[in-house]
């Protein structure tokens, strides 16, 4: 008991400055020892998958275009039909980034605010601490953060609602695991499987969970 509160203090310490002014629901939150793995079963052919970024889609032109979250100026050099003259080509992609990106994650989730997630980023904040966090989307607005030290790892779900009343809540996992190839660790890429649990306790017979694969280069 005294050992597991002790790792929870030095998560506390690491990770509060991260943290901000989030609001914790916090109920039994523990620490999951990873479990190391010479490899993993399973599809990881999730990592051949591409989407451009949100907003970018191919118009009925065979162009590039986009429509929603992009450079005000781009909607002015399109026509009536949405399609982007000739001269226009050039400058229209020197301000419109239309680069794809490669899925680093997949997962299936039941949380608040949440429709999908592809991609996940993975920063090193010291010799053996790391944090990784999936991106939101215009549709999901929960993120799925882990906080890993040394050998265990500190599960959370940020959400940033678009309800002003639920903004900056973090909700604690209370079980789970996750697997990773600790030789890819060693080499800077993350290759893992995780299924972790959590609890909201303004909504305690709502089961919480986040589950899915991770295949990605350590930033």
């Amino acid at each position: 008991m005294m050992k597991n509160a002790c790792k929870l203090i030095l998560f506390s310490i690491l990770f509060s400055g991260l943290l901000g002014s989030f609001t914790t629901i916090t109920h039994n939150p523990g620490l999951v020892e990873i479990e190391w793995a010479d490899s993993l079963e399973g599809d990881f052919s999730f990592s051949n998958k591409w989407n451009y970024r949100d907003g970018i889609y191919r118009n009925q032109f065979g162009q590039l275009s986009c429509d929603g979250l992009c450079p005000e100026r781009v909607h002015s050099m399109k026509d009536e039909k949405g399609k982007i003259p000739d001269d226009s080509l050039k400058i229209f992609y020197q301000l419109l980034d239309t680069t794809y990106q490669y899925h680093t994650l997949e997962c299936d989730a039941i949380c608040y605010e949440f429709l999908n997630a592809h991609y996940i980023e993975i920063k090193r904040l010291g010799k053996d601490s790391f944090v990784c966090r999936t991106e939101t989307n215009i549709a999901t607005h929960s993120q799925l953060i882990l906080n890993i030290t040394k050998d265990y790892c500190l599960a959370q779900i940020e959400l940033n609602s678009i309800n002003s009343s639920k903004r900056n809540i973090l909700y604690e996992c209370t079980g789970g695991h996750i697997k990773i190839v600790k030789e890819k660790w060693k080499n800077g890429m993350m290759k893992a499987e995780f299924n972790f649990q959590f609890f909201d306790p303004a909504n305690p017979d709502k089961p919480l969970f986040w589950k899915g694969k991770i295949y990605k280069s350590i930033d």
